[in-house]
């Protein structure tokens, strides 16, 4: 995972742009309720144009998630290296998380990233740094990310992290390394 590229940052394509609702998509909330736990987020576009993804993780009753995701039209990414986030977090880990069917359960593949405390940073998480995992579990023989048929993008706190957290995404786009 990169942090900041300025060769990468010129060739991206746009998936989300939270500057404006037209442009920001749909979202869902999936918090460890679905399991028994009480963790609670919240979802909200704010003025500066950024998504905020906030609430509390809890541990109690064998919770310890909190999630949102949307729904994309088949999003064919082969030419691409793999996914950009622009971010300003709280010094948490975080998952972004990607699905290759528009259903709620299955298998997801994931990568971690960090966040610095109250900076805004460019994220880049080439494609092939994805592993697969099914509720927490890692699917070390499941077959790799096809990047012609993704359909969901998603965010995840998890990984015993309990206490509050927020999460801002100005940007979500896919990336290409330049031509030499």
């Amino acid at each position: 995972m990169l942090i900041s590229n300025s060769a990468l940052s010129s060739n991206l394509l746009d998936i989300y742009d939270f500057s404006s609702r037209e442009t920001a998509g749909s979202w869902m909330i999936v918090n460890d309720g679905v399991m028994g736990g009480v963790s609670q987020s919240r979802l909200s576009l704010d003025e500066q144009g950024a998504l905020v993804f906030e609430g509390r993780v809890s541990l109690d009753y064998g919770g310890g998630f909190a999630s949102v995701r949307s729904i994309v039209n088949q999003l064919d990414a082969q030419k691409y290296q793999g996914i950009f986030l622009k971010i300003r977090g709280d010094g948490n880990k975080y998952q972004l998380r990607l699905r290759q069917t528009s259903r709620v359960n299955g298998p997801a593949f994931y990568q971690h990233f960090k966040t610095e405390i109250g900076k805004w940073v460019e994220v880049f998480i080439p494609f092939t740094e994805f592993k697969a995992s099914y509720r927490g579990r890692l699917l070390p023989d499941h077959p790799k990310l096809d990047t012609s048929r993704i359909t969901q993008i998603g965010l995840m706190i998890s990984d015993k992290q309990k206490g509050n957290f927020r999460l801002e995404v100005k940007r979500i786009a896919i990336f290409k390394k330049s031509k030499p």
